[in-house]
């Protein structure tokens, strides 16, 4: 449906719950940048931070998949997306935060429950601005076009 934020994913056919919270992706992405996880327990964490409930062994694949999607924002068009490599959240959380707040109208991590791809919406939105902002800042210097 358009418009409509997920909390669930489905796998084989069924739905199974995710906790959908910014927070819980935050922790997701931590846990993709520690040097001392392999991939496998990158994965591990992945999964049960942001699956409800366990998924049967022969679904794992589907339900990584998944949740890499939605991890990444879903469908939206990747030339709209920050790359999520190239920012350390927890390094950059002093520059982060106050660019989502200022997006937002309000301090995120003081309400109980905002989902990550509105969270995501508000990061995107205010890089998009002051990359614009950046653009015209370069266009006065230059006296150019």
């Amino acid at each position: 449906m358009i418009g409509s934020l997920p909390t669930a994913l489905e796998i084989d056919s069924k739905e199974y719950a995710i906790h959908s919270d910014f927070r819980v992706i935050l922790r997701i992405y931590s846990a993709f940048a520690d040097p001392e996880l392999d991939e496998r327990e990158k994965c591990y964490v992945c999964l049960k931070c942001l699956y409800a409930e366990d998924i049967p062994r022969e679904h794992l694949q589907e339900a990584v998949d998944k949740a890499y999607w939605f991890v990444g924002g879903g469908d939206v068009p990747q030339e709209s997306v920050q790359p999520a490599k190239t920012i350390d959240w927890e390094q950059d959380e002093s520059i982060i935060f106050p660019a989502v707040n200022k997006a937002a109208g309000f301090e995120t991590r003081t309400v109980k429950y905002l989902h990550w791809w509105t969270f995501l919406g508000y990061f995107n939105a205010e890089e998009q601005r002051a990359e614009n902002e950046d653009k015209e800042f370069l266009k006065q210097l230059t006296g150019g076009e």
